[in-house]
């Protein structure tokens, strides 16, 4: 008579084997419609704004020049589509501690939407030139008549 015995890794040579097949199906049979995932090259149009903060008079007449926007290694970024400002109010400290926000003379602060074709997800917004746009974002650029070192994404809105 001879008995059936089974060894603890021929167990778990079939629990992986099994594992094994199970990943595969998962991979590569489509259990949602393609509806229903979007793919990173759906292509938009996305309007992003920049704000440079302490900016000299000369800086915001050449920013409301508008033309094309380059990134600091020269690809194309996109289209500067508006330009406003608002005066620059820096916070002065005493030494008492005491903080005062006063408005500094002849600075401001300039608004600068670009406009650029890019690529959306649901986790990711990507731009002409292959920069990953999200609010907060510093980035450094240039037109035609200025150099811009560090600007910071404060709004992003996607059209279809």
């Amino acid at each position: 008579m001879k008995s059936n015995k089974y060894n603890i890794v021929d167990i778990l040579i079939c629990v992986l084997i099994l594992a094994f097949f199970v990943g595969v199906i998962i991979r590569f049979v489509p259990f949602f419609s393609s509806d229903d995932i979007q793919a990173i090259n759906t292509p938009k149009t996305i309007e992003y704004t920049v704000v440079v903060r302490d900016v000299r008079d000369y800086t915001v007449r050449a920013l409301e020049k508008f033309g094309p926007a380059y990134t600091s290694n020269g690809a194309f970024m996109g289209q500067v589509v508006d330009v406003y400002t608002k005066p620059f109010t820096d916070i002065e400290v005493l030494n008492d501690g005491t903080q005062y926000k006063l408005e500094a003379p002849d600075k401001y602060e300039v608004y600068i939407t670009i406009r650029t074709d890019g690529r959306e997800s649901d986790m990711l917004m990507v731009g002409s030139c292959g920069t990953e746009l999200y609010l907060g974002a510093h980035l450094a650029w240039y037109t035609k008549w200025v150099n811009v070192n560090s600007s910071e994404i404060v709004s992003i809105i996607v059209f279809d």
